[in-house]
């Protein structure tokens, strides 16, 4: 069964292309996604040879893009490949030899870079603060961008695959910098702060017949009374009761996620055209699937009839603090995508870190239980910043795919 890893492409030069692809060939790997546009951030590599820790910051492009306009022209990382395009031909010719796929995964509309280089093209919430590090896929700018930058790619025939990280609207969940907050903060409040009030997206409602501005002093004033009674949602009920009662909320909901899939449509055709498939990651920070149809304007209906698969966590999607989850929860967001997606058209991904899976053991359960309910196709996150410990255990995790149905 199929099983890839993501990787950072710093890893690869480091420990040398061909070496790179036989330690994948060696593990049963299928399949390498590289980054090919990253945000900032740190990373931990325990097992490269001089940079342990690597402070990711500036552009973060890593592969050599020409067709980007301006203000995204020129957005090469200091930590990409020093040999450029010939790095990715490489890479390419020395995983096939050894038939394992190329993909590029992209972090489309997150990136602090991003927000400085297009400041009128990013999130907005209802008191007008900019969200630097998210653009607003309504923004014409911010949706050239992505046209570009996905075209590029497709048209190189180095990639299967493009996947796309961050399609949709970025919400205030985004742990940017050092996040605080001390008022109460639940799915509602969430929810409101996640909304974006862009001149684009205000327009665009103007269009659907959304009282947008109406909307907008609602949300402000019900944030603003919660914070001052000390009071905050504690589930998604609230949520839905919500929509339930406003008729431009609900409006405005289905207008993101029309907004989202209008682009995810000119990104498909524009793979298609290039015999490259399209995959798309189905949330980010939001805690659920559901919670992200809210927040990030994803809808699986539409994306169902799009996209060539779709990529969803397995082991958390609320960023470090929801790193313990259980098999409950694994379950419940593989059920609900099953609403919309045959398992062949999910890519799940797992994280083999220890704050995620503490030991083998546990790894086993995990992917026994995607095993069981029919998802086997498998990504790991994070080739470079996994233990050789943790490599090791790849082999016999692929052997859980691998397995036949017992028989009946």
């Amino acid at each position: 069964m199929p099983v890839g890893f993501w990787v950072f492409p710093w890893d690869i030069e480091d420990e040398g292309i061909d070496r790179f692809a036989a330690r994948l060939e060696e593990l049963g790997v299928t399949s390498a996604s590289p980054s090919v546009l990253y945000h900032s951030g740190r990373a931990l590599l325990p097992r490269a040879r001089e940079h342990k820790v690597r402070l990711l910051s500036g552009p973060g492009a890593n592969y050599p893009f020409e067709s980007l306009d301006e203000p995204f022209a020129a957005m090469e990382s200091e930590s990409a490949p020093r040999s450029g395009r010939r790095f990715w031909h490489e890479l390419g010719d020395a995983l096939s030899d050894r038939g394992i796929r190329l993909n590029a995964w992209a972090m489309l509309m997150h990136g602090s870079e991003l927000g400085r280089r297009l400041p009128h093209g990013v999130v907005r919430n209802c008191f007008g603060n900019p969200y630097g590090y998210a653009l607003c896929p309504c923004h014409p700018q911010a949706r050239r961008f992505a046209e570009c930058l996905v075209g590029e790619l497709a048209r190189s025939q180095i990639f299967g695959a493009i996947q796309l990280e961050s399609v949709g609207y970025l919400g205030y969940r985004h742990f940017h910098h050092h996040e605080a907050e001390y008022v109460g903060h639940g799915p509602l409040e969430e929810l409101f702060l996640s909304l974006c009030f862009c001149d684009a997206c205000m327009a665009g409602a103007r269009r659907e017949g959304i009282s947008i501005l109406e909307l907008r002093a609602t949300i402000s004033a019900e944030l603003e009374r919660r914070w001052r009674d000390d009071i905050s949602s504690v589930g998604v009920q609230e949520v839905r009761e919500a929509l339930d009662e406003n008729d431009d909320l609900r409006a405005f909901l289905s207008y993101r996620q029309a907004t989202v899939a209008s682009l995810v449509s000119s990104l498909a055709e524009l793979c298609r055209g290039e015999n490259t498939e399209l995959h798309c990651f189905s949330a980010i920070f939001p805690p659920t699937l559901e919670h992200s149809t809210w927040i990030e304007g994803t809808d699986f209906a539409a994306w169902s009839q799009l996209l060539d698969r779709l990529i969803v966590f397995g082991y958390t999607a609320g960023g470090p603090g929801a790193a313990k989850v259980d098999e409950g929860w694994t379950r419940s967001e593989l059920d609900y995508v099953s609403r919309y997606f045959d398992a062949s058209r999910v890519n799940v991904v797992l994280n083999l870190a220890p704050q995620y899976l503490a030991t083998l053991a546990d790894a086993r359960r995990r992917f026994a239980t995607i095993s069981q309910m029919g998802f086997n196709d498998l990504s790991i996150t994070n080739y470079g910043m996994l233990s050789n410990t943790r490599l090791d255990w790849v082999p016999e995790l692929k052997g859980i795919l691998d397995a036949p149905e017992p028989s009946s």
